[in-house]
């Protein structure tokens, strides 16, 4: 790109009356009732968009499985799973087992008759 060639012995000179410019009352008063529109207009954009996106992330933990999702219903399983088993065991040593034990004890009293031990067999080709 070429520029134009400029004398340095040419000078451009401003006026020194510049005409006064002379705002028109009308489009003043035009100007500021569209800013006042403009920002009330920004202002409802914006609440809408903060009410739009509270409610969207409302309808994603409602579409993610709800409140109750595979991991809540896990959890709930395991806890309820090990509260169970600590509860037989409590009810276990609380219930009468030892009467159990006395059944077997005085069962290993009897005398009872055994078997009478086996001879070794040596003869099996006479």
């Amino acid at each position: 790109m070429t520029e134009p060639i400029v004398n340095p012995t040419e000078t451009v000179t401003k006026p020194l009356d510049q005409p006064k410019k002379v705002k028109d009352p009308r489009r003043v008063e035009a100007g500021k009732r569209l800013a006042k529109i403009s920002q009330q207009a920004k202002a409802a954009k914006k609440a809408k968009a903060e009410e739009d996106l509270k409610t969207e992330v409302r309808e994603e933990c409602m579409t993610d499985g709800g409140w109750i999702s595979v991991e809540r219903l896990c959890l709930v399983l395991g806890v309820g799973i090990g509260l169970g088993s600590l509860y037989l065991t409590w009810r276990r040593e609380k219930s009468p087992v030892g009467q159990v034990n006395e059944i077997v004890d005085n069962n290993a009293n009897n005398d009872v008759e055994k078997d009478p031990p086996k001879e070794p067999f040596d003869d099996l080709f006479d």
